[in-house]
C-alpha cells in the first residue's frame, strides 16, 4: 500500500506541474515510475562517478582519497534535492486529499519515506558505485567496489534523513528574529553541507599527511573501505544513525505537514509603494522571513560563488593573464546557479503577480534585480580580492558576466513560467530542465578556466566571445518576449 501512495503523491507533484505548464507529451525524464524519474541524474552522475574513478590508475591510496569527494558531492545532491522537493508537498497541499482516505499513518510515513526515492534518491548511489567498480577492476581488489557500495548507500540514506530533517524545519519559526536566524543557520549548514566539508577537507588535507589518512579511515566514507575492527564498527554506527536520523526526519516532516500552520496578528496600517526598490525590497522581504528560501540563496548567491573563485585559482601560477577568463566563467556560472532561486520566492504568491499588467519580460527584469542585489556582497568581496592583486581588469567582465547570464538565465525561466495562475516552485521548471540548464553552461564555462593556463590569449578569445554569445541570446530572448503577458 505504502509504495502504491509513494508513487501516487509522486504522480499527483508531476501531474500538477505538467497541467500549470500546458505540457502533455512528456519524455521518459518526466514521467512518474521510479526508474525513469531517476535515470537521467543516474547517467549524469555515472559519468561523472567513472571519469573519477579513474584516479584509482594511480594506486589503492588514490582510490580511497576520490571516495571523500563523491561521498561530499551525493550527500549535497540528496539533501538539496530533497529540500526543494518537500516544498511541493507543503506549498502545494499535497497530503491533504489523502489524509481523507482510510488510510493507516503508519502507510503514510512509509510512503513518505519512501518518497525520496522517487525523487532523486534511487540516483544517489551511482555517485560512487561507478568509481567502485572501475577501483575494483583495476585494482583487482572486489573490496573496493563493497565499500563503494556500503557507503553510497548509507549516503544515500543520511541525505535523505537530512533532506526531510531541513524539510521539518517548519515555517513557525518565521515569526521570531532569533529563531529565523537559528532556522537560516540551520537550513545554510545542511543545503551547504559538501562546500564546508569540501573545506575542511583541504584545510587537512591527507594528501600531505600520511598519519591524517590513518586517522580519517575510521571516518566515513574511508571507513567502509578499510576492514579493520576499528573501521567496521564507525560503518556500522554510521550505518545505525543514518536510519535512526531518517526515521527521526520523516517523523518529524509528517508533524510539519499535517500542522494547519500558525496565524499572526496583523497591523492595520499598510502601503503601497513603487518602484525598482520597491520590487527588490519585495524579494528581500520574503527571503528574511522565510528561512527555507533564505538559505539556498544563502549557498547559491554567497557562498557557491566564494568557493567557485578560491577553486580556480587555487594553485594557479599565471593569475594575471587567466584572472579575466576566471572573473568571465565565474559571472556566468554565478548567476546560473541562483536565478532560478528567485522565482521559487514568490511561491503561492505567484498567483497574485498573474492580475498585475506585467509582460514575462518584465518579471525576468525584476528577477535580474533582485538577483544582482543579493549577489552583490560575493561581488564587493571577490573585486576587493581583485584590486588587492591589482587585476582591475576582471572586475568590469566580471560585473558584465554577472548581469548578461543573470539577465539571460531570468529570461529562460520567465518563458518557462505557466500561462494560468499556480504556485511556482521546482516542479514548476522540472528538476532535469534546472539540471540542464547549469550543466551546459558548467561544462562550457569550466574548460575555459583550465584552458586560460596554456592558451590565455586563446581562452580569453573564447570567454569574450561567449559573452558576447550570452548578451546576444539575452536581447533575443527579450524581444521575443516583448509584450508577452504573464
Amino acid at each position: 500500500m505504502w509504495k502504491v501512495i509513494a508513487e501516487a503523491i509522486a504522480r499527483e507533484a508531476n501531474y500538477r506541474a505538467q497541467r500549470e505548464m500546458s505540457r502533455r507529451n512528456l519524455t521518459i525524464m518526466t514521467a512518474g515510475s521510479i526508474l525513469r524519474y531517476n535515470i537521467f541524474i543516474i547517467l549524469i552522475l555515472s559519468f561523472i562517478s567513472g571519469v573519477t574513478g579513474l584516479a584509482s590508475l594511480e594506486g589503492r591510496e588514490a582510490a580511497l582519497l576520490v571516495s571523500i569527494p563523491l561521498f561530499i558531492v551525493e550527500i549535497m545532491l540528496g539533501t538539496l534535492s530533497m529540500a526543494l522537493s518537500l516544498q511541493v508537498i507543503v506549498s502545494d497541499k499535497l497530503l491533504e486529499p489523502i489524509q481523507h482516505l482510510p488510510i493507516e499513518e503508519r502507510e503514510l510515513r512509509k510512503a513518505l519515506s519512501l518518497l525520496g526515492i522517487y525523487w532523486g534518491g534511487l540516483a544517489l548511489p551511482f555517485a560512487m558505485i561507478p568509481a567502485g567498480l572501475i577501483s575494483s577492476i583495476v585494482l583487482s581488489d572486489p573490496s573496493i567496489l563493497a565499500g563503494y557500495l556500503a557507503a553510497s548507500i548509507t549516503g544515500m540514506i543520511l541525505s535523505l534523513a537530512l533532506g526531510y530533517l531541513v524539510g521539518s524545519i517548519a515555517g513557525k519559526y518565521t515569526r521570531s528574529l532569533s529563531r529565523r536566524a537559528i532556522s537560516t543557520l540551520l537550513w545554510t549548514i545542511l543545503i551547504g553541507f559538501g562546500f564546508f566539508l569540501n573545506v575542511i577537507m583541504r584545510t587537512f588535507s591527507p594528501m600531505k599527511d600520511l598519519s591524517a589518512l590513518n586517522l580519517l579511515k575510521v571516518v566515513p566514507p574511508l571507513s567502509f573501505l578499510d576492514w579493520s575492527l576499528t573501521s567496521l564498527i564507525s560503518s556500522s554506527l554510521t550505518f545505525a544513525l543514518s536510519l535512526a536520523l531518517l526515521a527521526y526526519g520523516t517523523s518529524r516532516f509528517w508533524r510539519a505537514a499535517i500542522s494547519p500552520g500558525e496565524y499572526a496578528p496583523v497591523s492595520s496600517s499598510w502601503n503601497l509603494s513603487f518602484g525598482v526598490k520597491s520590487i527588490v525590497m519585495k524579494d528581500i522581504r520574503i527571503a528574511l522571513r522565510n528561512p527555507r528560501m533564505l538559505a539556498p540563496l544563502i549557498v547559491n548567491s554567497i557562498a557557491l560563488p566564494l568557493f567557485l573563485i578560491s577553486s580556480m585559482i587555487e594553485g594557479f601560477g599565471k593569475l594575471d593573464s587567466t584572472a579575466p577568463v576566471i572573473s568571465i566563467s565565474l559571472g556566468v556560472l554565478q548567476a546560473a546557479y541562483s536565478s532560478y532561486s528567485f522565482y521559487l520566492l514568490d511561491s503561492s504568491g505567484a498567483r497574485a503577480l498573474y492580475t498585475l499588467p506585467i509582460s514575462r519580460r518584465e518579471v525576468a527584469s525584476m528577477k535580474t534585480l533582485s538577483l544582482l542585489t543579493f549577489n552583490s556582497i560575493p561581488f564587493i568581496l571577490i573585486s576587493m580580492g581583485f584590486i588587492y592583486l591589482g587585476i582591475w581588469a576582471s572586475i568590469p567582465a566580471y560585473l558584465m558576466a554577472l548581469a548578461g547570464s543573470g539577465y539571460l538565465n531570468c529570461l529562460i525561466y520567465a518563458k518557462m513560467l505557466p500561462k494560468e495562475p499556480a504556485n511556482w516552485s521546482v516542479e514548476t521548471f522540472e528538476r532535469w530542465i534546472i539540471t540542464i540548464i547549469m550543466m551546459i553552461q558548467t561544462i562550457f564555462f569550466i574548460p575555459l578556466v583550465i584552458i586560460s593556463q596554456f592558451f590565455p590569449i586563446f581562452a580569453l578569445w573564447l570567454s569574450s566571445l561567449s559573452l558576447i554569445a550570452v548578451y546576444g541570446a539575452s536581447l533575443y530572448l527579450s524581444h521575443e518576449m516583448r509584450g508577452e503577458p504573464l
